[in-house]
């Protein structure tokens, strides 16, 4: 296990990089906001990520004394290490070469980086290694500036979100900006801080391509640079993302036809063709991601070995177990209630051991009793108002598609396959942010519609 000490200099760098940001910030924000009222969010939004990274940080330092977040920054300290010995070398490493030959440059002097043989994990450390540059090897700077840079994505996903539903302002940015576990988890150096980011970025181009229509060229770039970074880091948020997508194509198309009958008669044949699409391009993607999500068996296989992993004994009381289920189809699905649930709604407060575990269980407490508000309404809203209103509440908005998707989907793989609190409560955040947003805009709905 690594262990970092912080001096007086590291403590006066991040008081330094954290002043100078948010000047930068609060001026930004006072050029914009006359004209952009969302911007009044701006800079407190910016300092709760900064502030979310730091508490990160020092609870992994001082309470539990170690944890990936440690090793990711003494590794990519290490690769700034090897740049001064070696910039061929680094470079290399840096495009994702992690070849015999590079590891030999590596020496007592500039030390020994971890998860060299996981390619997924050190794509974290190949990046943050760029920010450890600017941060001048202090720890607590780069936090800070992963949690600056990351924050953009946020930005752009809550600015994106209230010109869609200008009335739910507030509520948006709870959801994106200020949601507890979402940045507390996903500020600090971590796989969660970059995928949430990247799979927001991801996300927002694909809209913009398939909604707006807008800069095309430049947005399918993106969306291809964004892919495969995913690819690179968690190949399964991708996939789960390019399946809603391809869901909330079908829906556009769908929409664009007024004739009910055109549309019983031109769904099959949609379907079928993106379908056919789909399979090509998952298979292509899962050969870039290494070659374990190649086919629906090995998909099965892979979650049935990972959950099966989560739920031995070293991993103590933080695991949890939804109960068996065979790698095949028939077996996965008999598990999607379960799975879900665990998604979404635990670890329940009485499962918590730990301060961390109880403020997520509190927070996924008042996620289902929001949840059941909304369910009790909708009832309501079909027996008095008819199943046509759901449908409208459901089908009315692109984003609400991908939302509901989006969430159901991701909560069901992790569900599925983490089986351990301390997995889940991180694994969730790519998701909380468009369920929380889906959750305010029913509300929204649900009192537009006088049943309440």
């Amino acid at each position: 296990m690594f262990t970092i000490h912080i001096d007086i200099l590291d403590y006066a760098l991040a008081i330094f990089y954290l002043i100078v940001i948010l000047i930068i910030a609060i001026y930004y924000q006072t050029i914009k906001v006359d004209n952009h009222k969302e911007y009044v969010y701006f800079t407190p939004g910016l300092f709760v990520k900064i502030l979310g990274g730091l508490v990160f940080t020092f609870i992994y330092m001082f309470y539990y004394k170690g944890g990936d977040t440690i090793s990711y920054f003494y590794s990519a300290k290490v690769l700034t290490n090897l740049f001064l010995k070696s910039p061929h070398a680094y470079f290399s490493i840096l495009l994702g070469h992690l070849t015999p030959e590079n590891w030999s440059y590596f020496d007592s002097d500039t030390g020994y980086p971890v998860y060299y043989r996981n390619k997924w994990a050190f794509t974290v450390v190949r990046f943050t290694s760029i920010l450890v540059f600017f941060g001048a090897k202090s720890f607590l700077s780069t936090v800070i500036l992963i949690s600056s840079i990351s924050y953009i994505s946020m930005w752009k996903l809550f600015r994106f979100l209230y010109k869609e539903f200008p009335l739910l302002k507030t509520e948006f940015a709870i959801a994106i900006l200020f949601f507890p576990s979402v940045v507390f988890w996903g500020s600090g150096i971590l796989k969660d801080t970059y995928t949430l980011a990247v799979s927001a970025f991801t996300f927002l181009s694909f809209y913009a391509i398939i909604i707006y229509k807008r800069k095309i060229l430049l947005n399918l770039f993106l969306l291809s640079i964004f892919g495969y970074f995913i690819l690179t880091i968690k190949p399964y948020v991708f996939f789960i993302q390019f399946a809603t997508f391809l869901i909330v194509f079908i829906y556009v198309h769908l929409k664009r036809i007024k004739s009910v009958f055109l549309k019983f008669l031109v769904f099959p044949f949609i379907s079928i063709s993106i379908l056919f699409v789909g399979v090509i391009l998952f298979s292509s993607f899962g050969k870039m991601s290494g070659g374990f999500y190649i086919s629906f068996n090995d998909i099965l296989e892979n979650a049935f070995i990972k959950q099966k992993d989560l739920t031995q004994p070293y991993y103590g009381e933080n695991s949890f177990n939804i109960g068996y289920f065979e790698p095949t189809v028939q077996g996965v699905l008999s598990k999607f209630l379960p799975a879900v649930n665990a998604g979404f709604f635990r670890p329940y407060l009485w499962e918590a051991s730990n301060i961390v575990m109880l403020l997520s269980g509190l927070e996924t407490l008042i996620i289902l009793l929001f949840s059941i508000w909304i369910v009790i309404h909708l009832i309501k809203i079909l027996f008095f108002r008819g199943v046509r209103w759901i449908i409208h509440f459901f089908f009315s908005h692109p984003f609400i598609v991908y939302a509901l998707f989006f969430s159901i989907s991701f909560s069901f793989v992790i569900g599925l396959t983490s089986a351990n609190f301390g997995a889940l409560v991180r694994y969730k955040i790519p998701f909380l942010q468009y369920f929380m947003s889906l959750l305010f805009i029913l509300n929204y709905y649900i009192k537009k519609a006088n049943i309440v």
